[in-house]
């Protein structure tokens, strides 16, 4: 009788554990290795919503990728798939956060390899519904299986570009703030199933994880740069891929108005922008309540600062200056530099790029801070843009972090020396020497602007601080210096 008893004690144990693989199997997916991640990215492209495709591989030895469907619901209500003869299906553009890069960096532009090129036909695009749901798909095919070609996904970022898909904004009149483009990844089967084959064949749908874009708001902006924290925005600074000195600023927009000729996006000065900055974010005050900083204006267009003579107080304003620091040059651009690029649609859709001059009056200090960008009313275009209402409706973007302001030069042969005081050796290991009055404040700070010491001698030990570069302030100068 034990012997029984025990036997179906083990019995029903062995069952159990059966059923509880099963549940695992069926209900959890994640427990399993998955060699394929997609992502979709969503842009603002004036008067229309641009959604990119990224495929990204765990291992450079995974088959090559033959055919795939890619689609995404959407809000039909203010959204309607662009037709893809208007747009360039297999191309797309983005910046880097770090634009302390040699030129064409820090924007860039991706090319698919998914398109006419490793065997693959052209990308193409298509549109279905069961009257309920609306689903709009990109697909890309290698038309006969198996086969030699294909492409292998990148295995790092995001992985590989392999298309995008557009949407037209639709009945302006009744788009408000908090319509949302509702955009993410097909869950139907009946309709636009995601699928995903290599090139042998297989079916790779199951063995796939699909990464969502955070939904947005169909009218608004979005700042590209400066968004990353503690990044360090130096206006008097001279980049690589600029002429003129400046910090870049770059953003895009959608939906903000309804376009029809001659005012279109990038045309006129129909749509302009104020530009803000504010220390000390407090994250628990509203956004209306932080001590913002106005700096600059702009309106969109495409003249020169010859072309706009006597009129680029409509179109200007503040610390701003010019993309190539000459007398043609623009004071906004697309995201390489290039004049805005308007034809027969809605206008310019892409990136734009406004360059923040210094202000010689800035105070000698480093400040963490954050931007933001609202837009300006649409009336008023034949006066000064200093004139212009904001449209306050909610229609502007804050940047995501706190970056760090600087007021000075970090260039540190050209800092640490001056007619009134010089500060050596540097760099140092320990001890620095200042050659100044005995009895005057000196102060120490990191590059976040947090104050280290404070001290009235003309000696100063940083032997216990971190190998980096940091700043004394003395009275209304301020000097680097390198410890090492």
């Amino acid at each position: 009788m034990k012997l029984n008893y025990k036997h179906k004690i083990l019995q029903i144990i062995q069952i159990k554990a059966f059923i509880l693989s099963l549940i695992l199997f069926s209900y959890s997916p994640e427990l399993f290795s998955q060699d394929y991640t997609i992502t979709i990215k969503q842009r603002r492209m004036g008067d229309q919503i641009g959604v990119e495709f990224w495929i990204k591989g765990v291992s450079s030895s995974l088959p090559k990728i033959a055919n795939m469907n890619l689609g995404v619901t959407y809000n039909s209500d203010h959204l309607s798939p662009a037709n893809p003869e208007t747009y360039n299906i297999r191309n797309t553009d983005e910046v880097d956060f770090n634009v302390d890069q040699y030129a064409p960096f820090p924007y860039r532009t991706f090319n698919s390899n998914f398109h006419n090129m490793n065997g693959y036909s052209a990308l193409t695009t298509i549109s279905e519904d069961d009257g309920t749901n609306y689903v709009h798909s990109l697909q890309v095919s290698i038309p006969n299986l198996p086969s030699n070609d294909g492409f292998v996904a990148d295995t790092f970022g995001i992985g590989s570009f392999v298309g995008k898909i557009v949407f037209d904004i639709i009945n302006h009149n009744n788009l408000t703030i908090d319509d949302m483009t509702n955009i993410s990844f097909n869950k139907l089967q009946n309709i636009g199933k995601f699928t995903l084959k290599d090139v042998n064949a297989n079916d790779l749908t199951s063995n796939s994880k699909l990464v969502e874009s955070e939904n947005m708001k169909i009218k608004g902006i979005t700042i590209l740069n400066p968004i990353r924290p503690n990044e360090i925005v130096n206006r008097e600074k001279e980049y690589s891929f600029m002429i003129t000195a400046g910090y870049p600023i770059y953003f895009e927009r959608s939906g903000i108005f309804t376009p029809s000729a001659p005012s279109r996006y990038g045309t006129s000065n129909k749509l302009a922008y104020a530009f803000d900055y504010v220390v000390n974010y407090e994250e628990s005050l509203s956004d209306g309540k932080q001590e913002w900083v106005e700096f600059l204006r702009i309106a969109e267009h495409r003249e020169s600062t010859i072309l706009l003579g006597g009129n680029i107080d409509n179109y200007s304003s503040g610390e701003i200056t010019t993309s190539n620091g000459m007398s043609s040059g623009y004071y906004i651009t697309q995201g390489n530099g290039e004049q805005l690029s308007v034809s027969s649609g809605d206008g310019y859709g892409g990136i734009l790029r406004v360059i923040w001059d210094e202000d010689v009056t800035f105070p000698h200090e480093t400040e963490n801070a954050r931007l933001r960008i609202r837009q300006l009313d649409t009336n008023g275009t034949n006066a000064d843009i200093l004139l212009r209402n904001d449209i306050n409706d909610g229609t502007y973007d804050i940047s995501d972090a706190n970056f760090i302001i600087s007021r000075f030069s970090l260039d540190v042969n050209n800092s640490t020396n001056s007619d009134e005081v010089l500060i050596y050796p540097n760099p140092t290991s320990d001890m620095v020497n200042i050659n100044t009055n005995e009895g005057i404040k000196i102060e120490l700070f990191d590059l976040f602007g947090n104050k280290l010491l404070e001290d009235y001698n003309t000696k100063l030990n940083i032997g216990h601080l971190s190998p980096g570069t940091y700043f004394i302030k003395i009275q209304n100068q301020t000097l680097v210096v390198v410890k090492i």
